[in-house]
């Protein structure tokens, strides 16, 4: 991002935080730039996915959040027990 926009933005919003590199900590997930176009984002250290205690390592991984199924609710999926909701 060049510094014209980051200076437009923060004369809406107010002084900003900025960094540069190929890495990032945002809201709990890494985002990593490999490459023109291409970038990974690696959730496992969330606090929102590890206060759950599961392996999230068993999970289906996607390319994209766009798949059908990862907004759809599976009504026969088992309810969390009290301690976790």
């Amino acid at each position: 991002m060049n510094e014209e926009v980051i200076k437009k933005i923060e004369e809406h919003f107010g002084k900003l935080d900025t960094s540069y590199g190929k890495e990032y900590s945002f809201l709990g997930m890494m985002i990593r730039f490999l490459g023109v176009g291409k970038f990974e984002i690696d959730m496992t250290e969330m606090e929102s996915i590890t206060a759950f205690g599961e392996d999230y390592n068993s999970w289906k991984k996607v390319a994209a959040p766009v798949a059908k199924y990862l907004h759809s609710i599976n009504p026969y999926s088992r309810k969390l027990d009290e301690e976790k909701k």
